[in-house]
């Protein structure tokens, strides 16, 4: 005998060399054999994605005599998977495959032993493989993002149902999300921005059905978490498929695309209205120590953002047309009074009062009929109806009455 004492490191690892050396062998001889017989590259791959499962598999058995001895049939079993994947690659069929085979590797290892880390390889494999059958059953690729999204909800609910353990601050129902559920929930965001990516280059219809869906899976996800964070997400994508809409209107001047996005702010006003719970607004609350990131933190303020900030960016992008300028500053006002209405807040009076006013004299400015000498005298009116509601407000309420 080489080495006399078992017990010894270099009795170990003379076992370990031999059993490695088996094990590239057998690998070896077969790409050796089949390559004697001429058989595909395609081929090949498929057996040699078929050897890497029985390659683990030979590893648990060995596992049971000494541990050593299954490693080098682990490391060679994932490492023919992985070509088997490479070689198929010119066939389709072959291609999902090997792909499935080495998904429900990764996935029985995961469960074999106890690490999540192969459920990354899982959540990455399962859109490549989706893919593959798209132009295998000869899908058109614009619906390539559309299938990607479709996968985005059974992320979801693997996230949910496997991710319990590990505690972290994205909470289900009082349970965290653990290490088996995190690989799926990482995925399915990834896998949210790539399919709106895609979608997105493509345009018209599939482009609003897929910024539509990707912005309710944000909102959904946001409540089911319990993270008000992700609405941000959501009220910026949600804006995209109605723009796309609007453009999609027929006989709609470019200048009056201001005023058709308004109903958007609305819509967003409405949302957080309905989300803050019509609680007041209170300005002096942002100032007070954590304040504001409280206030950011409210499922309200990225709809609160996205609306306000609507209204200053939409009379800022379409002001080629006077008239339509002037029915934007409008309807921004008629929605400032409302807020100090509804958030009974009376300094949104003072931009309300502010847009009428510029809303008004642009409206005077298209009419050219009247002279520039009696624009001053034009102007009255807004005055009078200015000073009748201050007046009609300081029954009820003399801080409302000073925005007016």
């Amino acid at each position: 005998r080489l080495f006399r004492h078992s017990d010894r490191l270099e009795h170990r690892v003379a076992r370990s060399v031999f059993v490695y050396m088996a094990a590239w062998l057998g690998a070896g001889l077969a790409v050796l054999a089949m390559s004697t017989f001429g058989v595909r590259l395609e081929y090949q791959g498929l057996v040699l994605g078929l050897m890497g499962p029985a390659y683990v598999a030979v590893g648990l058995y060995a596992r049971r005599a000494y541990d050593a001895y299954a490693h080098p049939f682990y490391i060679m079993g994932y490492f023919l998977a992985g070509v088997g994947v490479l070689l198929a690659f010119p066939s389709f069929p072959l291609r999902a495959i090997t792909l499935a085979m080495a998904v429900a590797l990764s996935a029985a290892s995961a469960r074999i032993f106890r690490q999540a880390a192969w459920l990354y390889v899982v959540a990455a494999l399962v859109p490549l493989l989706e893919a593959v059958f798209f132009r295998l059953f000869n899908m058109p690729p614009r619906f390539v993002g559309l299938g990607l999204l479709g996968l985005v909800p059974a992320y979801g609910a693997l996230a949910l149902g496997l991710g319990v353990g590990w505690r972290l601050r994205l909470r289900y129902r009082d349970q965290a999300i653990g290490p088996t559920g995190l690989p799926f929930l990482a995925g399915a965001y990834v896998l949210t921005a790539v399919a709106l990516a895609i979608s997105g280059a493509q345009g018209g219809l599939i482009a609003i059905v897929s910024f539509a869906l990707g912005g309710a899976i944000y909102a959904a996800s946001a409540f089911v978490l319990g993270q008000p964070v992700l609405l941000y997400a959501a009220a910026g994508v949600l804006v995209v498929p109605y723009y796309m809409v609007v453009t999609y209107m027929p006989r709609l001047p470019f200048s009056f695309f201001g005023l058709a996005m308004m109903p958007l702010v609305v819509l967003c006003l409405l949302a957080a209205l309905r989300l803050g719970g019509r609680r007041p607004m209170s300005l002096r609350a942002l100032f007070v120590p954590g304040g504001l990131a409280r206030a950011l933190e409210s499922p309200a303020a990225p709809f609160c953002i996205a609306a306000y900030l609507g209204m200053l960016v939409i009379p800022m992008v379409w002001v080629q047309d006077a008239l339509a300028l002037s029915a934007v500053l409008a309807a921004d006002a008629l929605i400032f009074f409302s807020s100090a209405r509804l958030t009974r807040n009376n300094l949104w009076l003072y931009p309300g009062a502010a847009a009428l006013v510029v809303a008004y004299y642009l409206g005077l400015t298209h009419q050219s009929a009247i002279p520039f000498s009696f624009f001053g005298l034009a102007m009255m009116p807004l005055v009078v109806l200015c000073l009748l509601v201050a007046l009609r407000l300081a029954v009820t309420s003399s801080a409302w009455a000073m925005g007016l």
